[in-house]
């Protein structure tokens, strides 16, 4: 993974530590019919979002936000 993504994911959470969890997680998508993402060594498989103009496929890697329990692919993350 690139460092601009880790930096960009520290900026939006606001506090520029990587050491503390917020609500942005970097997750790797594990299956796509259904959509399964892997974040933490948890799979998610449930109350989970995206565009459906976003195009994924397994081992993809995604910027993703948590907000309760739901989880929202905002991104994918490819090198530059």
């Amino acid at each position: 993974m690139s460092r601009w993504a880790v930096e960009m994911a520290e900026a939006l959470r606001g506090n520029g530590s990587s050491g503390t969890d917020g609500p942005w997680r970097f997750a790797t998508v594990n299956t796509t019919t259904p959509l399964t993402i892997k974040a933490h060594d948890q799979v998610i498989s449930k109350h989970l979002y995206k565009s459906a103009s976003l195009s994924l496929q397994a081992g993809d890697e995604v910027l993703v936000y948590e907000s309760g329990v739901a989880f929202y692919v905002i991104a994918k993350v490819v090198p530059a």
